[in-house]
């Protein structure tokens, strides 16, 4: 199981509303234990797909390590990741499952 603590859930939501109609993307970091994910902190990072952004995200690869980087300082676990579906329902698309 995984629990998004309400800050972490704030920044995901706030960075989902800011590049809209855009893709937004991020990084989940916290902690697990005994089978449990728990997210502490949410990173919003810079969509960097060069093509249409609506459908699709690809993490910049700076913020990808400045977040491993903050995970080691923090203490804390790449848990996972967050994208956005503008105007789309919750699924897994097929590139989401390509590349999973």
């Amino acid at each position: 199981m995984i629990e998004i603590l309400s800050d972490a859930a704030r920044v995901m939501r706030d960075h989902a509303q800011a590049c809209y109609p855009r893709e937004c993307c991020g990084i989940l970091l916290g902690r697990e234990a005994a089978g449990r994910r728990e997210v502490l902190l949410a990173i919003a990072c810079n969509n960097a797909y060069q093509g249409d952004q609506s459908d699709r995200f690809e993490i910049d690869p700076k913020d990808q390590l400045a977040a491993q980087k903050k995970s080691r300082e923090l203490d804390m676990d790449v848990l996972g990741f967050f994208h956005s579906h503008p105007d789309e329902d919750a699924y897994f698309s097929r590139t989401d499952l390509m590349n999973h």
